[in-house]
């Protein structure tokens, strides 16, 4: 039906898929060729039943796909130890012996098919290596990727037909061969004191420590906290020539490397000093509350401009994180539209900022989500929110069931879809509603602002960050 210089009729295989169709069917019939359109050669890049190192049984991923490096090296042949996929792929069918299924967003089928592709990502077999996963049974299809430990959608769960389904191969493969290095993180909350500046640059340093490549926003330019936490005067570090506010107002002229100084510091690593340090774009005092709303350059500003000032950058990147005002202004919203997804820090001794992080959930970031899906290119998803978390403090086991009563009060009062957001370790027949938890430790309030990261400057602020980033990015 196809060859490799001949791609696959995937209108034409639809329109042919019939409507009750079961999932070896729809596999059969339709996924393999669409495999094939995404450019996988299925003699050497694509293997059926991709064995998980799960227990007591293995389970099986239905399709695992990576490219094979040469003629002479199979990814189909080699055993799952010596080879890891790039790509997986979770098949389900168009109906079963009990009637029809529904793919679609929000449905039942929907909800256990993305659990099922997020056990797989979590998989020792699949874990390091894989970076995208896709869910469709020829009716529905959404695609998510994987950025370290952090997964989100790129695309809603769409409806596949034969009008649009060569406009979505088309993206899919455009996605996978060049989507942006960088994982965008915004650390927001609307409630204002719960540590967004601190953990902004302490996780930043932790992952600059893990060698990886980092940018930092100060994009809460009332306060400027972060820009003034940074000491800028050592010799390893370079000072921008231009500000943010200039490649706003000046864009044809100020390139956005322009705005970027780059912090270095020599701190201890084994006994020996080693310059280490992280990409950072400072606030802009330009940028003041009151100008801005009063003067005409709220005219030319909306929540994608951002976004497109960063656009060059998300390839030079493996992270970019963006320290946001609290409040819904056009700051925080901007943070938002251009992250793929929302670090939100809690104190667990503040119902307000846990209430604050449930609006966050709620209401501001599908916000963002429905901004980007009219404003980007065809299918994107937007940001999404990480599980909540609380930055520092001690509870007792008392305080622990006080909050945690505290938690489903607010879930009852917005809604049940909550769970995931501060429960994310709940599963059917097991009760576990820990939140992680980041110690508290006087020695970062100390060095909040120190000018130095608290975590370049002391092992203990150094293991608290890194199990947070551990948690939820690396």
């Amino acid at each position: 039906m196809s060859s490799s210089h001949t791609p696959p009729d995937l209108a034409e295989l639809l329109k042919q898929l019939p409507i009750d169709a079961p999932e070896l069917t729809v596999c059969n019939n339709f996924i393999r060729y669409f495999l094939e359109y995404l450019g996988f050669n299925p003699l050497t890049d694509i293997v059926s039943g991709f064995p998980t190192n799960s227990t007591p049984a293995p389970l099986k991923v239905d399709y695992a796909l990576r490219k094979s490096n040469s003629s002479h090296l199979s990814f189909v042949s080699a055993s799952p130890k010596d080879s890891l996929p790039d790509i997986i792929l979770e098949a389900k069918g168009r109906a079963t012996e009990g009637g029809f299924l529904n793919l679609s967003y929000g449905t039942a089928l929907y909800k256990s098919t993305v659990r099922q592709l997020t056990g797989y990502f979590k998989d020792t077999h699949c874990c390091k290596s894989v970076k995208w996963g896709i869910i469709t049974n020829g009716n529905h299809i959404q695609v998510f990727r994987k950025h370290g430990k952090a997964i989100h959608p790129v695309m809603p769960c769409v409806e596949i037909n034969p009008d649009n389904v060569i406009e979505i191969a088309d993206q899919v493969k455009n996605w996978i061969n060049y989507y942006p290095k960088a994982l965008t993180i915004a650390v927001y909350n609307n409630k204002g004191g719960v540590g967004k500046t601190t953990t902004t640059i302490n996780v930043a340093s932790v992952l600059s420590l893990a060698h990886k490549k980092v940018l930092v926003i100060d994009f809460d330019h009332h306060q400027r906290d972060l820009t003034r936490s940074i000491n800028m005067n050592d010799s390893d570090s370079i000072k921008p020539s231009k500000t943010l506010y200039d490649a706003f107002v000046n864009s044809k002229n100020v390139e956005i490397c322009e705005t970027i100084g780059k912090y270095r510091t020599k701190i201890g690593i084994k006994g020996k000093k080693e310059t280490r340090g992280f990409d950072i774009i400072f606030g802009s005092k330009e940028f003041d509350d009151e100008k801005y709303e009063t003067s005409s350059l709220s005219a030319g500003w909306n929540a994608r401009t951002l976004d497109k000032l960063l656009t060059s950058l998300k390839d030079e990147y493996d992270y970019i994180l963006i320290d946001t005002p609290p409040n819904w202004n056009i700051f925080s919203k901007s943070a938002v539209y251009t992250a793929d997804v929302v670090l939100i820090p809690t104190k667990h001794n503040n119902i307000y900022s846990l209430e604050n992080a449930a609006i966050a959930i709620t209401q501001f970031i599908p916000e963002a989500q429905k901004a980007r899906q009219n404003n980007k290119a065809l299918y994107d998803f937007g940001p999404i929110a990480l599980p909540v978390f609380f930055n520092g403090g001690k509870m007792t086991d008392i305080a622990k069931v006080k909050i945690q009563k505290e938690i489903e009060n607010i879930i009852s009062k917005f809604k049940p879809d909550l769970v995931p957001y501060f429960f994310p370790k709940v599963k059917p027949g097991i009760l576990n509603k820990d939140i992680f938890c980041l110690p508290e430790y006087e020695i970062i309030a100390k060095y909040a602002f120190s000018q130095k990261p608290a975590t370049y400057a002391h092992k203990t602020a150094f293991e608290y960050y890194a199990q947070l980033a551990q948690e939820y990015f690396i």
